[in-house]
């Protein structure tokens, strides 16, 4: 018996032998599962480098800028200028060359609309005074002096809203006077310039 187990564990370690012989000349084989290729990498572009310049030739021009836009900025408000005022609207000197016309010829008068007591103090030569609630009714001296005489109104200076109530007034009576003007700057302008003033109550007018 024992003999037996001797050949057979003999048997046993020669065939693990050549088994281990067999196993080393083999070539190893890799299945691609087990063993993937390397996901091929994308190749980085390429960027020119700038051109230097070593002193042999003209500089390379730089880069354009990036065009810049052509969008107009918005635009900023216009203040009213003096061609945005009513056009009858008139300056001082444009009153006096009016007065003075009116000297020669008698063609023009002025209208003080300011209150009595300012009138008496001072006004423009030869002006009536006609206050805005004088058209409550007929104005006379309006309707004696006036038709078909150029008018220029003017009370106490640009604030000052009764030069237009007395022209529309005036304009309201359908009598043909007209053009009408308002001295814009008022009394004070006028007599700050120098131009002809008197003083006393309206008594060349009734």
């Amino acid at each position: 018996m024992p003999r037996l187990v001797y050949q057979a564990l003999s048997l046993i370690a020669i065939g693990l032998m050549a088994g281990i012989a067999h196993s080393c000349n083999r070539e190893v084989e890799f299945h691609p599962r087990n063993n993937p290729e390397p996901a091929p990498t994308a190749p980085a572009e390429h960027t020119p480098a700038a051109p230097q310049n070593n002193g042999s030739g003209p500089a390379a021009p730089p880069d354009p800028k990036p065009q810049e836009s052509t969008k107009p900025a918005d635009a900023k408000p216009t203040p009213p200028s003096a061609a945005n005022q009513p056009n009858y609207f008139i300056t001082v000197a444009r009153a006096r060359e009016l007065w003075d016309r009116g000297q020669r010829d008698g063609s023009v008068f002025f209208v003080d609309a300011r209150n009595q007591e300012s009138f008496v103090r001072g006004h423009v030569t030869g002006a009536m005074n006609i206050l805005p609630g004088a058209f409550s009714g007929n104005p006379q001296q309006a309707s004696n002096y006036l038709p078909g005489m150029t008018v220029v109104v003017y009370c106490v200076g640009r604030e000052c809203t009764d030069s237009e109530a007395v022209m529309i007034g005036l304009q309201n009576m359908k009598k043909g006077i007209g053009p009408i003007y308002i001295m814009h700057d008022g009394y004070q302008a006028w007599a700050d310039a120098g131009n002809p003033t008197a003083t006393g109550p309206d008594n060349d007018h009734p």
